[in-house]
């Protein structure tokens, strides 16, 4: 019986902490994004440099690529570019990537890792943002 109650403890420990990680890390729609931008919210592409150059980068936003030049994720330099870019774990941003996918990997590492108590990435990521015909600035370098 003592170890009925503890296999069942552990497994709502588990499940209510997996819960709770990801309810931190937040998935916002484009006029979402456009409210937050207007309140001057910290905007950070992490698409490759090749990707941005190609479709162009919502204004204001920062470039911080999550990649290395091979396409390999590059995980340990980007965090610590990112604590230098953001620095205090209590600042709201958000990440943009493609489609959303990497910018949630991301958003779940910031948390994970580092800390991060309000993650935010773009669902549907530079796409959607394109797809709604939002303002996008073309890059050259």
């Amino acid at each position: 019986m003592k170890s009925f109650k503890f296999l069942s403890l552990a497994i709502l420990f588990i499940l209510l902490n997996s819960t709770f990680l990801n309810a931190q890390v937040k998935s916002i729609d484009v006029k979402e994004l456009i409210e937050l931008k207007q309140k001057g919210i910290k905007i950070i592409d992490i698409r490759k440099q090749k990707d941005i150059k190609e479709t162009g980068i919502i204004p204001s936003s920062y470039r911080l690529s999550f990649y290395k030049k091979d396409g390999t994720i590059n995980k340990e330099k980007w965090l610590n570019s990112f604590i230098n870019l953001v620095g205090n774990t209590n600042i709201k941003f958000v990440l943009i990537s493609e489609d959303g996918e990497k910018a949630k990997h991301g958003a779940e590492l910031l948390y994970e890792k580092k800390g991060y108590i309000y993650p935010l990435y773009l669902e549907g990521g530079i796409n959607a943002w394109i797809d709604a015909k939002e303002k996008i600035v073309k890059v050259k370098k």
